[in-house]
């Protein structure tokens, strides 16, 4: 027998009732009487239900969804329904982690931008057993289900994520059953294989990293005298289809978990040595992949980890206002770099796709919205396309639609990769262009090309993994 603690939410509308469909209604009947039998306390913060693992199981298959929904009944409940949320937080089973789900933790206001939890999860898809994709609330959530104390968890939040352990044995704080429990449990630490490094003759490295189903994905250090930036992906592949990019160029394969993502810096630290700033501008589109991508910058931003500052990270996006504005919302906010790169919707969208979804308009008032919140300028991203996008008229129009937004402008020449079908502007052009904005009062900054020998830069990642070239030679490390 174990125990499955309910935590009794009356704000929210989700009932223990409507959990489930189920055919087989022995177990959830019998769990449904001692809830209703406890219904008197409900006042209390919790009912502590002693199930068997059979009743255990029955709950575990009900949230995944029902295989056969038609044929079906639901239990009706013979008094009024319970006004409670099952809560992942709170229960003694390994927690159920959905995508989008709202933080149902008590005491936490929920906003208008919170995403009610799907009706139905895949269980494979969603109990991920990698500890260093886990924040601490996950890791506390899980020791507690292992019948533990919270405060371990802790220890292996520190071990994994400040001292870089990759074996859950090394993690000595733990008694040595506990340890054995944890595997014997199928839990694990994740760890990225550097496949490949690449070096530029002006110090940049690029490294390629294999995923364990095989995927591959590319992460780039960039040297500015102390100044240690580490350029992250979030996805292997991208689905945005930018024109100019070369990762926009290659299939799609799946996004990245927290895990994977914060593992990037971790390699990268161990092989090269302190990072002062990470910047989400690598392969991917970060904010297609929200969750991992927020879940990764709370777990580097935590004290008892690596405990990076979050005006030291940098999140980038081509667009996607519903996220952008979602982010203005969260408990932590780091810093919002918009890939704009046209000052015309026409423009913009011949260039990216995704300005046809979020026109130009659309993007500044979230863009606005996140100023509010997060009280920090934003910066936009200017790539410089020969004969595309770099006129003075282009420039006025900038200046136009950017006058009323606090905002620095990255001016970056384009990188040509393999079987594009464009130029960079050239030094003097966008030197012109700066001038430009810079008179009528918009702090831009013009990006030297760093790393384009190994196509490691803005726009270049991926372009090898493709089977595409940069011209240049590059100084291998096997």
């Amino acid at each position: 027998m174990s125990h499955l603690d309910f935590d009794i939410v009356s704000d929210l509308d989700i009932r223990i009732s409507d959990l489930c469909y189920i055919n087989s209604t022995n177990s959830y009947v019998r769990i449904y009487k001692q809830i209703m039998q406890n219904k008197p306390n409900l006042r209390n913060d919790k009912m502590n239900i002693t199930l068997d693992m059979t009743s255990k199981y029955t709950i575990l298959s009900c949230l995944a969804g029902p295989k056969n929904k038609a044929n079906s009944k639901p239990i009706k409940p013979k008094t009024n329904p319970i006004q409670s949320q099952f809560n992942p937080k709170q229960t003694q089973l390994k927690p159920i982690q959905t995508q989008n789900k709202p933080n149902l933790a008590k005491g936490r206001n929920m906003n208008e931008n919170s995403t009610p939890r799907p009706a139905s999860v895949k269980l494979s898809e969603t109990m991920s057993n990698d500890l260093k994709d886990k924040t601490l609330n996950e890791l506390e959530q899980i020791i507690a289900g292992l019948g533990q104390k919270k405060y371990l968890a802790e220890y292996i939040f520190q071990f994994i994520h400040a001292e870089d352990v990759t074996d859950i044995l090394k993690i000595t704080p733990l008694s040595k059953a506990f340890r054995e429990q944890l595997i014997k449990n199928d839990y694990h630490i994740s760890q990225l294989n550097i496949l490949n490094k690449l070096t530029d003759k002006d110090g940049t490295i690029k490294y390629v990293f294999g995923l364990d189903d095989g995927n591959r994905i590319e992460t780039v250090l960039l040297l500015d005298g102390k100044r240690r930036t580490l350029c992250v992906s979030t996805q292997a592949g991208c689905k945005m289809g930018c024109e100019f990019c070369a990762t926009g160029r290659i299939k799609f394969r799946r996004s990245l978990s927290a895990g994977e993502i914060v593992d990037q810096i971790y390699s990268v630290q161990k092989d090269a040595g302190k990072i002062s700033n990470i910047v989400y501008m690598g392969m991917g589109e970060p904010l297609e992949n929200y969750d991992a991508v927020v879940k990764s910058v709370q777990i580097l931003n935590n004290p008892a980890g690596r405990n990076i500052g979050i005006r030291h990270i940098t999140v980038s996006t081509c667009g996607l206002a519903p996220a952008i504005k979602k982010l203005a919302y969260e408990e932590i906010r780091p810093r919002l770099a918009i890939s704009l790169n046209a000052p015309t919707d026409e423009l913009r969208t011949r260039l990216m796709p995704i300005n046809k979804k979020y026109p130009i308009a659309k993007l500044l008032d979230v863009v606005r919205i996140y100023q509010l919140k997060a009280k920090e300028r934003v910066t936009f991203e200017y790539v410089m396309i020969k004969g595309i996008n770099d006129s003075l008229l282009h420039a006025g129009q900038l200046v136009k639609l950017l006058r009323t937004v606090k905002c620095n402008v990255n001016l970056i020449e384009y990188n040509p990769h393999g079987g594009c079908k464009y130029k960079g502007s050239g030094m003097e052009k966008i030197s012109r262009f700066a001038e430009v904005i810079e008179e009528a009062g918009i702090e831009n900054t013009i990006r030297l090309k760093k790393g384009s020998s190994i196509c490691a830069a803005c726009g270049q990642l991926g372009a090898n993994l493709n089977n595409v070239s940069s011209t240049g030679d590059s100084v291998r490390h096997e």
